[in-house]
């Protein structure tokens, strides 16, 4: 991929958003500073904020990657806002596991966001393979043709950044089928628009050649950022955040705060109360690290980064 590797930590919170201004084009660096991680509940990510503001505002692209629970789909959350705050018309696409062996159900899902007035502007050839592959007509004699279907995806986005500046959300490239993947590559690698007019922004896990058939075809710059798990600091704040006068120096000294531990089980696991004889956490053995009776502490970190070895990680099956 085209373009620098951005490393950052800390986890995204979705807040109230400011007004901002319509971006066209190349903007200064004042107008990207002015989104403030901090107005968003965002605690380390500044910069991951500040990469994907510049991408919308000046077109490329912007991949997202980590392991689950760093905060990927929240901070695309927060971009398709200021997306839309900005002026541009966001398409995104949000696979599942389930998802994955449907052969365009990603595209379809893309489609419905499609006005009408761009469909109109589909070849009949295009549209009739269209309308095929995501099982709106029923074929006649075979199936969908798939160059068919990779060039009215193609129309499709010219159409939409011909009438105004486009942002596409891929969250979790991972579960995304091929099929879509496939056509949505295609589409971008061909698509002759001005820059600015479009803008692709990609969350995935760290996998070798996930979503190859799509990335390979990103419009650059490409920027690839790389979330790493919370800091310290970080992590305080949102866990002050989250639990306000509970957050206490006792419960502090029951959650040990490595940067293997992934903040959704610091979140999501720490009951309200949280507060034991000498101030562990309730049901820790004696002796026993900090953390451990919610499942973080000292062992060897799981493979999601949930720390103690065995405990079961928070959101396994869903969307990171």
């Amino acid at each position: 991929m085209k373009g620098g590797t951005l490393e950052a930590s800390g986890e995204p919170l979705v807040g109230a958003l400011e007004t901002l201004p319509v971006g066209r084009g190349v903007v200064d660096d004042a107008e990207v500073n002015d989104v403030s991680a901090a107005a968003y509940g965002l605690f380390g990510r500044d910069e991951v904020l500040r990469s994907m503001h510049r991408a919308l505002l000046e077109g490329g692209s912007a991949v997202v990657t980590g392991e689950p629970g760093l905060g990927k789909s929240s901070l695309l959350r927060v971009a398709d806002q200021l997306a839309q705050r900005a002026g541009r018309r966001v398409l995104a696409v949000t696979p599942t596991l389930f998802d994955r062996g449907l052969p365009f159900s990603g595209l379809a899902e893309l489609a419905a966001q499609v006005p009408k007035s761009a469909e109109r502007a589909l070849p009949e050839p295009q549209r009739r393979a269209l309308a095929v592959a995501l099982r709106q007509q029923a074929p006649e004699g075979r199936e969908a043709d798939p160059l068919a279907v990779q060039l009215a995806v193609r129309t499709l986005l010219t159409e939409l950044c011909g009438s105004g500046s486009v942002t596409l959300i891929v969250d979790d490239l991972q579960w995304l089928d091929p099929a879509s993947a496939a056509s949505l590559g295609f589409a971008l690698r061909r698509l002759a628009v001005e820059p600015a007019r479009l803008s692709v922004l990609v969350g995935t896990r760290p996998a070798a050649g996930i979503g190859a058939e799509l990335t390979s075809g990103l419009p650059g710059p490409v920027n690839d950022i790389r979330l790493a798990p919370l800091e310290d600091w970080a992590m305080g704040q949102l866990l002050r955040e989250h639990l306000g006068a509970r957050w206490t120096p006792p419960m502090s000294s029951g959650v040990e705060f490595e940067r293997r531990c992934r903040i959704c089980a610091a979140t999501e696991v720490l009951p309200p109360p949280m507060r034991g004889p000498g101030g562990a956490p309730p049901g820790t053995p004696a002796g026993a690290p900090p953390g451990a009776a919610i499942g973080i502490g000292a062992g060897p970190a799981c493979p999601n980064g949930a720390g103690a070895a065995g405990a079961a990680p928070y959101g396994a099956a869903a969307a990171g």
